[in-house]
């Protein structure tokens, strides 16, 4: 039985809370419906409400504090602002997000952590994250949170336009709800974008993960990631809040039977064997190992009008790089920027919305090229060896690397001719650097 939207906002006004923290009368009309209440779908909600515009969010999950369990977590640097913008900044380091740089082993050495100030990643179990953020939403005025619900159908104009979902809620029925703009929120396996008839790009990926972690490894460092391009495995050590480390592994996928088998063997024996390996012997294990196989980059593009779509819903990367919580937090953002005048203006945002993907993509492009390059697990190329062996040896071209693998600059720095010169220098001087004479060689000269 369909409920009406009238009804909706009768039984759903308790949702929307004003600041004071006093229960309104009623929910506003609805001008934007989110789809998806994890980090990209939370910080939509919350930027448009701002503005005024009133969003309904559905999320298939209860109770309100559940998590993402499958995740490295990493806040890359380039995701500062965003979260400034939703006044959560603070509120992160106050529940323990660890400010960190990363230094990154190669077969040249490492590449040293980068000096970046106040432009630093973050760490944050998402156990603690996604429960903070979305408390944060619930409570943010204009935001209306219907959990236990789904999206079953997406509804068109005679157009072709998006103008609304049906909803099927456990304690409301099934009821219509009509929207100026829907977005998806809904992760990578978009239930919203399949609805709509969104067709998705993939990119193979030939790694898979498995992770776990640890409270107290000896002689660790709590303002340092690390990172092990082993080639073609892939190693990470993050410090997160609580004193827990996750340490984390992507194997190639020849390797899933042995770690089906025995993650623990497998784990373990590869994680030893590390360049200056974190001592997890000494160690607590507080969590049993997650393996993610399903890791393929989706990128979804042809949309129709009334539809937009936000983090991984958007754009699914490799794990490996650590952007899914960073670019799904700034690519709400961007779309607001672009979406809210002219929904406060009162027409529809097409344009907006369809110039916002467009920009978005054509900002990553590069990164998710190289991206998608990195995740067969092929032996690096030739220009790459270069910019990473040339960035153990120089202090600038390190600081050069560290930004794009960070975010906050693409391939037009990484790839400049001024950059691909100055490596091939390094590279060529110290190819051409005789090694020290050993004693016995110096006696017999």
């Amino acid at each position: 039985m369909k409920a009406s939207v009238a009804m909706l906002h009768q039984k759903t006004h308790q949702s929307s809370v004003n600041r004071s923290g006093a229960h309104q009368k009623s929910a506003p009309k609805t001008q934007v419906v989110v789809v998806g209440a994890s980090v990209s779908g939370c910080a939509a909600a919350m930027l448009f409400a701002r503005q005024g515009i009133p969003v309904t969010v559905i999320e298939k999950r209860h109770p309100k504090d559940f998590y993402k369990p499958i995740c490295t977590h990493y806040i890359q640097p380039c995701s500062l602002n965003a979260w400034r913008e939703l006044d959560l900044y603070e509120p992160l380091l106050e529940a323990g997000a660890v400010k960190n740089t990363i230094g990154i082993w190669t077969k040249w050495g490492w590449i040293p952590k980068a000096d970046l100030g106040d432009v630093h990643a973050m760490n944050m179990r998402r156990v603690t994250l996604d429960p903070l953020l979305r408390a944060k939403m619930i409570n943010t005025p204009g935001v209306t949170y219907l959990d236990g619900a789904r999206c079953s159908a997406v509804q068109f104009d005679s157009s072709g336009a998006v103008v609304g979902v049906t909803v099927e809620s456990g304690t409301l029925g099934s009821f219509e709800l009509p929207c100026t703009l829907l977005v998806g929120a809904d992760g990578r396996e978009s239930a919203v974008a399949e609805l709509a008839g969104v067709p998705t790009e993939e990119s193979p990926n030939q790694r898979f993960s498995c992770f776990t972690f640890f409270r107290n490894i000896p002689n660790e460092s709590r303002s340092t990631s690390r990172m092990w391009m082993l080639e073609p495995y892939i190693a990470y050590q993050f410090p997160n809040d609580d004193g827990t480390t996750l340490i984390a592994l992507m194997p190639t996928k020849d390797r899933i039977a042995d770690f089906k088998a025995d993650r623990a063997a497998c784990f373990r024996q590869i994680v030893k064997a590390l360049p200056d390996a974190p001592d997890i012997d000494g160690a607590e294990q507080i969590a049993d190992y997650l393996m993610n196989t399903k890791n393929s980059m989706l990128l979804r593009r042809k949309l129709p009008r009334g539809l937009a779509l936000v983090g991984d819903a958007f754009m699914t990367t490799d794990p490996l790089h650590g952007f899914g919580i960073s670019w799904g937090i700034i690519s709400a953002s961007e779309l607001v920027r672009r979406a809210a005048p002219g929904l406060l203006a009162g027409h529809r945002p097409d344009r907006e919305v369809a110039a916002y993907h467009q920009a978005r993509y054509a900002e990553v492009k590069g990164h998710f090229k190289i991206m998608a390059d990195m995740a067969l697990a092929k032996p690096m190329p030739v220009m790459q060896q270069m910019l990473f062996s040339a960035a153990t040896r120089d202090p600038e071209m390190s600081a050069i690397v560290q930004r794009f693998l960070a975010g906050t600059s693409g391939t037009s720095e990484l790839l400049s001719l001024r950059t691909l010169l100055r490596a091939f220098t390094t590279t060529v001087r110290h190819s051409l650097r005789r090694p020290p004479l050993m004693a016995s060689e110096s006696s017999n000269a």
